[in-house]
């Protein structure tokens, strides 16, 4: 998945998680006063930062400076949030994990240390700020919060730690899955033989290089076709009326395929099920080579028997013929001695 679908991603889902979380602090559910008078202006704040996110995802070049600046003011409001709502006992503090999950997601791994270094110094920066010359909370002594921001901060650390993990796991399954899928294109397309799937109803879902050349089609022109729109109807309904058995043999059919209003090409056709790993049938695969110059030289062949037949026949014939006058040249000659 690309950086800017990413981003698009995390826009949305930041409007809906901040839209959940308002709902449930504007409703009383224990998050205290001061937040619920300051979250229609923070929800008003987050929805316009997103569309303004939005304009700017559509016309950048630079994708990945839209994914910082969006990271810095995502830590500032939740800085911000986490101030009025209580600091360290603030609910608000998982926003930071969120933070930092999406950017061990989104971003390399200078992109995690930098989420979790920034969330760090932000959240103890908050908790500094918010306690200052002020009243503990609860009557909690100084090691009591301290211990509470050295929690929070152990599980940003941790959380970053895993979501990096996760994230260079997932980018090397990437990487092999596209290698695996390289190969495996590579291989369909130098066959020389024509390959195309088919689905239940007859639509052509892929093709190889070697099909497009002998339909002359490209895979974008065929693709979600039926197949009748390819080859002669006759086809698609012998193919979809066949009973295929698991261990039956593939469909055999030859038959000429008008490619072009000038060129025919006589073609020979394989029609096997597409099964899933539990022996479901999703569809049809379809092998087919053009045969047409093979066709061509069984025709001259067969020309070529027949009239060597032929020959054979008129030798035979002039043989007969030849007897009987010779037997006749003969006795004529005994006369006429």
């Amino acid at each position: 998945m690309n950086l800017r679908r990413q981003l698009l991603i995390l826009i949305a889902t930041r409007l809906v998680l901040i839209s959940l979380v308002s709902a449930a602090v504007l409703s009383g559910s224990g998050f205290g006063p001061s937040a619920s008078q300051f979250m229609p202006l923070f929800l008003l704040v987050v929805y316009a930062l997103s569309g303004i996110y939005l304009l700017f995802w559509k016309y950048t070049d630079r994708p990945r400076d839209l994914y910082y600046i969006q990271l810095l003011v995502d830590l500032v409001l939740s800085s911000l949030l986490v101030h009025i709502s209580g600091g360290v006992d603030s609910p608000f503090s998982t926003f930071y994990v969120f933070i930092i999950v999406y950017a061990s997601l989104a971003a390399d791994r200078k992109g995690a240390i930098l989420a979790v270094s920034l969330s760090i110094i932000f959240y103890v920066g908050t908790a500094y700020f918010r306690y200052i010359g002020s009243e503990l909370p609860d009557g909690a002594t100084n090691s009591e919060v301290l211990y509470r921001v050295l929690w929070n901060l152990l599980g940003f650390v941790a959380v970053g730690l895993l979501g990096t993990f996760l994230s260079e796991r997932l980018l090397s399954a990437r990487k092999e899955l596209g290698q695996v899928k390289l190969i495996h294109d590579n291989i369909i397309n130098s066959i020389r033989t024509g390959l195309m799937t088919l689905n239940l109803k007859g639509q052509v879902t892929s093709l190889n290089r070697a099909a497009e050349e002998i339909c002359g089609l490209t895979t974008a022109d065929a693709l979600l076709r039926p197949i009748s729109d390819v080859f002669p109807a006759s086809i698609q309904e012998t193919i979809t009326r066949s009973d295929f058995q698991p261990a039956s043999r593939p469909l055999r059919i030859e038959f000429w395929f008008q490619r072009t209003a000038q060129e025919a090409l006589f073609l020979g056709m394989s029609c096997s099920p597409l099964l899933s790993p539990d022996d479901q049938q999703l569809g049809y695969i379809l092998t087919f080579q053009d045969l047409t110059e093979i066709r061509t030289r069984e025709e001259e062949l067969q020309v070529k028997e027949k009239m060597a037949a032929i020959g054979q026949v008129a030798a035979g014939l002039a043989h007969e013929i030849r007897n009987p006058l010779g037997a006749l040249s003969g006795s004529i000659q005994v006369l006429q001695s």
